[in-house]
């Protein structure tokens, strides 16, 4: 995980404030065990998923259910309903989201409700990262496993920024993105 030192020296810094770091992610979680392994407080990390699952998996796969102490949370970001449940968990303490590999499942819309939605669990200053399948240039396209849907919207680096600076005007608050397009993953 990138800059995984940078994200506990931060979580260590203000443990007092009960920092917290939310992960939205469809895995078992390993982004969080990895942040756990690394040195960040377990009691101080969410997860978020729709299928509830993955979380099971994940205690099997390593063998951690007696001693990982991250929260997860079966939620959809799309879910006003699940929203709920997530402001409850996380009592507006998140200011480090890692979102990864989820915003590219959507189309525009969809992205920007997301997009909204973790705002919202958020506190003022808090900080986004994450990887998100993209494309040179920003599209939308159907292609993947579900033809049927919507057109998922694949970002490059500058309607990434778009979609920030859309939902901050929508939410009056301010993102600065700053985003690279990996060329080495095909």
């Amino acid at each position: 995980m990138p800059k995984t030192r940078s994200i506990i020296a931060r979580a260590g810094a203000i443990i007092d404030d009960e920092t917290s770091e939310m992960n939205a992610k469809r895995d078992t979680k390993m982004s969080l065990r990895q942040l756990v392994h690394d040195g960040a407080p377990g009691d101080r990390l969410f997860g978020a998923d729709i299928e509830p699952g993955f979380w099971d998996l994940g205690y099997e796969l390593f063998c951690d259910r007696a001693k990982f102490r991250g929260r997860f949370v079966g939620a959809s970001l799309l879910d006003e309903d699940a929203v709920i449940l997530l402001r409850e968990a996380v009592e507006g303490s998140v200011d480090i989201m890692y979102l990864g590999s989820v915003l590219h499942l959507w189309d525009w819309e969809d992205q920007a409700r997301a997009v909204r939605t973790i705002i919202a669990l958020t506190r003022p200053g808090s900080q986004f990262f994450g990887a998100q399948i993209g494309r040179v240039t920003g599209t939308a396209d159907r292609t993947g496993w579900d033809r049927g849907s919507k057109a998922m919207f694949f970002h490059d680096t500058h309607t990434l920024q778009q979609l920030w600076t859309q939902v901050g005007t929508e939410t009056k608050s301010e993102w600065r993105d700053k985003s690279e397009l990996a060329d080495n993953i095909r």
